[in-house]
């Protein structure tokens, strides 16, 4: 990915230190009402994995509190 866009599932990945690729990426995300849609939508999904309860879930299995 030294010098490629990468699609990955929850938004778009550039080379490190490449203002070039990071512009293309921007570009591509303002252009393509579909791919904009779609990172959108997994936004909503995803950020419901990081919300308070599942934190305190998760930590609840790892310490082995039972409820």
């Amino acid at each position: 990915m030294k010098d490629k866009l990468e699609l990955a599932n929850y938004g778009i990945l550039t080379p490190i230190n490449n203002s070039n690729k990071l512009k293309e990426a921007m570009n591509l995300i303002i252009n393509d009402e579909n791919l904009r849609k779609n990172y959108k939508e997994k936004a909503s999904q995803r950020v419901n994995e990081f919300s308070v309860n599942q934190i305190v879930e998760q930590y609840k299995k790892i310490l082995g509190i039972k409820e």
